[in-house]
């Protein structure tokens, strides 16, 4: 039989560490500042790509040059008629399903100088949402008949 004579010290330091654990076990105190934020760490691999997006809608530009003096267009996109209704005032007709009054940006620039084009949506004077009346005067608002550029971007 084996000798159990150790056991006694054993059980005597398993208790004195017993005891030293709950006795010295006080009240927990408030938790501490937090500490400076830590270095920013490396930046992660990049994800795949996202899918295709749809297609937008269609853009069409319709641009005309006009000879001041009759009216008449000596370049376009095609399908664009002009006509002279007074000195410095001209009316063009875009293709059919042109609305000039939405979704189209109209620019329009004189070609002999510093004159001063304006332009004029067709329904605001009673003509269809195609037509776009140019109006070009000099510098002291006298419509002069010259020459001018026109776009409309839709």
């Amino acid at each position: 039989m084996k000798s159990r004579s150790h056991e006694p010290l054993l059980i005597l330091g398993v208790l004195a560490l017993a005891m030293m654990v709950t006795t010295c076990a006080g009240d927990m105190g408030d938790p501490g500042a937090a500490g400076p934020a830590g270095a920013t760490g490396p930046t992660g691999p990049t994800g795949p790509s996202g899918p295709t997006g749809p297609t937008g809608p269609g853009r069409t530009t319709h641009w005309a040059s006009v000879i001041g003096a009759t009216g008449v267009i000596f370049g376009s996109t095609g399908s664009i008629t002009s006509v002279m209704t007074g000195t410095g005032r001209y009316d063009l007709t875009f293709p059919a399903g042109v609305n000039l009054q939405n979704g189209c940006a109209t620019l329009a620039s004189p070609l002999d100088g510093g004159d001063i084009v304006q332009l004029i949506a067709g329904p605001r004077f009673g003509a269809a949402a195609n037509v776009l009346r140019v109006v070009v005067t000099d510098n002291a608002g006298t419509p002069v008949s010259r020459a001018f550029a026109v776009a409309a971007l839709c």
